[in-house]
């Protein structure tokens, strides 16, 4: 897609942000596994839009296995929502305590908190 056809496809989704009100750099969007359908360089592509408009980032559901790590790290979410069925094997079930430690891990080192 074209860089001007593709910035349009964004327009109805930014409109609907600023009439909000909500300045943009307060605004977090979240991103679910719906993405994963997508051609991962236009998602990329129309991320780097919102970001260059003042939004923040979120990818939902990491943890279930809907987010697969290479997304993770070429998307450089702001923030990181665990997925429950990881949060509700804690502090006992030890593989969610290490998916866990993983994830904080990969979150440091791309400045997601």
């Amino acid at each position: 897609m074209p860089g001007a056809a593709a910035a349009q496809v964004l327009t109805p989704l930014r409109r609907a942000l600023d009439s909000t009100g909500q300045q943009a750099h307060h605004t977090v969007l979240e991103i679910n596994p719906a993405h994963a359908t997508l051609e991962l360089e236009m998602f990329l592509a129309g991320l780097q839009r919102l970001r260059d408009a003042g939004y923040r980032i979120a990818l939902d559901g990491v943890g279930a296995g809907h987010h697969p790590l290479t997304v993770i790290a070429h998307v450089g979410p702001d923030l990181i929502k665990i997925d429950r069925e990881v949060v509700a094997g804690l502090p006992h079930d030890s593989a969610c305590v290490a998916i866990l430690e993983a994830l904080l891990h990969l979150a440091a080192r791309i400045g997601a908190q």
